[in-house]
């Protein structure tokens, strides 16, 4: 049986073809992945400034312990 008026494919798979959408799905994929790449090495890099911070905040500590040393030695020289 030969029909005359076929019907037309599904309105959603003529979109497809329309707006190439597999093409869009892919170009989304990958911009996905990229994404999920930048914000892996956003947190690297913000737990390698925390790291730095911490580090920086040891050294400072240390230096006013050994100033405070320092100082009291001084005042111990002058006191002989």
């Amino acid at each position: 049986m030969v029909r005359l008026n076929p019907q037309p494919p599904p309105p959603e798979s003529m979109l497809d073809r329309l707006l190439g959408r597999a093409s869009l799905q892919a170009e989304i994929e990958e911009l996905t992945e990229e994404r999920d790449s930048l914000a892996a090495q956003l947190e690297a890099e913000a737990d390698r400034r925390r790291e730095a911070a911490r580090q920086r905040q040891e050294a400072e500590e240390r230096v006013n312990r050994l100033e405070d040393r320092i100082a009291a030695l001084e005042d111990r020289v002058s006191g002989l």
